[in-house]
């Protein structure tokens, strides 16, 4: 029996240890990163902050950073992957919406964003998916309780609190369902070359349709070989571009 828990602690304290060390390197490559940024090194910079990416670390802030990094580099298309996922982790921070928009501008040649639509954006990515999903649950298991309250002991003023949780179910369920379906099923992606050339099928041998610039979204609707089917929502656009002109977000 003590065999068995010394052979326990053992493996914790490795785990632990383990646990520790690669956290110890993270924050090192991080700090590194950081330093390199601010001397202006923004190639090397790039390429601490990615290898903290390679190890399986998603960060808003990282991503954050590395996005200030490729656009001081003129990435701007990459610059546009990582804010756009940092955005999506951490919705409410003020600076990863600010530089997102202001790349956005960027690449799409305007000065100023619409104010409608401005304002629907800041509505709709108020709360990131996982929030939501916490939300939605909390309702749900609340309205569970209200019920089950309300069958036993027959009080007709939950009504009152039942009426209201329903509805904010349904509200949430519906921003979510509407989120997940852009952010998880939908594949985003960003033109990362200067400039994207869509052929009208899936090899060079078809011609040139359109090109998009460094920075367009897209929508990657089909893949084959080497190449994307991808589309263009607001411009009605469809066509197939090579796989190293643009990043999935």
């Amino acid at each position: 029996m003590q065999t068995k828990f010394f052979i326990f602690i053992f493996l914790f304290l490795s785990l632990f240890n383990n646990f520790s060390s690669a956290n110890s390197d993270v924050n090192a490559l991080f700090k590194k990163g950081c330093t390199l940024y601010e001397e202006g090194n923004y190639l090397q910079s790039i390429s601490t902050y990615q290898s903290i990416i390679k190890k399986g670390i998603k960060n808003s802030t990282i991503y954050y950073n590395l996005g200030n990094a490729y656009f001081k580099n003129e990435q701007l298309g990459e610059a546009l992957v990582f804010y756009e996922r940092a955005f999506r982790l951490s919705p409410r921070n003020e600076d990863i919406r600010f530089n997102l928009t202001f790349a956005r501008l960027q690449a799409s040649g305007k000065k100023t964003q619409g104010i409608f639509k401005k304002f629907f954006s800041n509505i709709y990515h108020l709360l990131s998916i996982n929030e939501l999903t916490l939300i939605t649950s909390f309702f749900y298991f609340s309205l569970c309780v209200l019920i089950a309250i309300y069958i036993f002991k027959k009080k007709s003023p939950l009504l009152w609190l039942i009426l209201p949780a329903g509805f904010l179910i349904i509200f949430n369920g519906l921003w979510l369902g509407v989120k997940i379906y852009k952010e998880k099923i939908t594949t985003s992606a960003i033109v990362v070359s200067p400039c994207g050339e869509v052929h009208n099928g899936p090899s060079d041998d078809y011609s040139i349709g359109f090109t998009l610039p460094e920075g367009e979204k897209v929508i990657v609707l089909q893949e084959k070989g080497s190449w994307y089917a991808v589309g263009v929502k607001e411009k009605g656009l469809k066509g197939w571009i090579r796989k190293e002109s643009i990043e999935k977000i």
